[in-house]
């Protein structure tokens, strides 16, 4: 930018053309060329070691509103690839082993396109590094889908609330040890029942639990007290619980590699 003038140039010049630039840096910023698929800012984003201005610098590259908050999923199994050779990988994303990171800025997310996923909280841009960090956190409590891994396959963080914590125990000693290598011999001796014992934790009733599994539901009835007796403990409101958290911590421990 410059300032053309015949004659001398005046004392006021040089003000003009700082006050021009400034009224036209954002201009500028809203309507530069933007790149979704450009990886090399999105790990500027995750990164927590990064400065606030190279973050914002990096969210404005790919298309971020500055003034508004974004979200990261992590995706585990996600269809396409966020390398540049491929021209159907999402946008805004980036591999971190065999998880995707996506970063994602609307009001209408659509949990149900992602196959498998942990939801991070909305933050601000500056801070996306926190809601990745907390969308692996809510993948770990995630399930396959099949049965010997069954359970949620896309928790949202913010549902999480104190079971959060949960992800912070190591059960390597006593009861919580206990229970949770019961619930793997069991499903070695009888495949299926980690997706029965699942199901009964999830459903508010017997018969509700009975046609999740299409099964009768005095068949299912008539399994629980074996399964109570294999268990070690009763299914009452106490033994939900505990058979919920046993099931929770199983399956973060599957994915403490993520």
């Amino acid at each position: 930018m410059w300032l053309e003038r015949s004659g001398v140039a005046e004392p006021s010049d040089k003000m003009i053309l700082e006050r021009l630039s400034a009224g036209v840096r954002p201009v500028l910023e809203r309507t530069r060329h933007t790149d979704t698929h450009d990886t090399a800012s999105v790990e500027v984003l995750l990164d927590p070691t990064t400065s606030e201005a190279d973050q914002l610098g990096a969210a404005r590259r790919i298309g971020l509103d500055p003034s508004r908050s974004a979200r990261v999923i992590a995706v585990l199994g996600a269809a396409g690839s966020s390398d540049a050779q491929n021209p159907r990988r999402p946008p805004r994303a980036m591999r971190v082993g065999n998880v995707l990171a996506q970063i994602v800025q609307n009001d209408g997310l659509d949990a149900a396109e992602y196959a498998r996923a942990g939801i991070g909280p909305e933050r601000e841009l500056a801070t996306l590094a926190e809601s990745w960090r907390l969308a692996l956190l809510a993948l770990r409590f995630t399930g396959d889908g099949t049965p010997d891994n069954p359970g949620p396959m896309r928790i949202a963080y913010e549902s999480l609330g104190t079971l959060a914590a949960l992800a912070e125990v190591t059960p390597d000693a006593g009861a919580a040890q206990s229970d949770i290598a019961r619930l793997t011999e069991l499903e070695e001796s009888q495949p299926g029942t980690l997706l029965i014992l699942q199901t009964l934790v999830e459903c508010e009733s017997l018969r509700q639990a009975a046609s999740k599994l299409h099964i009768h539901h005095s068949t299912l009835q008539a399994r629980v007290p074996r399964l109570e007796s294999a268990l070690g403990y009763v299914l009452d409101p106490i033994g939900r619980s505990r058979l919920f958290a046993s099931l929770t911590v199983r399956r973060i421990r599957l994915n403490d590699s993520l």
